[in-house]
């Protein structure tokens, strides 16, 4: 089973590893590839709240522009 703290170690390499950004659907795909048989909502809800707040000086969740 993967824990909360590798979702968001997961995402972290993945997004680090693409300077020019990523849509939260990439990351959570990304995860879900490598983990088929995680909780897809588990890992959604990971993403969208623990990755920004747990490593602040390095990701940065932007505002959508209309």
């Amino acid at each position: 089973k993967l824990s909360t703290k590798e979702i968001t170690a997961l995402g972290r390499d993945f997004v680090l590893s693409r300077p020019g950004g990523v849509r939260f659907t990439e990351i959570v795909n990304y995860i879900m590839g490598l983990h088929p048989d995680a909780v897809k909502g588990t890992v959604a809800t990971q993403v969208a709240d623990a990755l920004v707040a747990t490593y602040p000086a390095e990701i940065a969740k932007h505002s959508r522009s209309n």
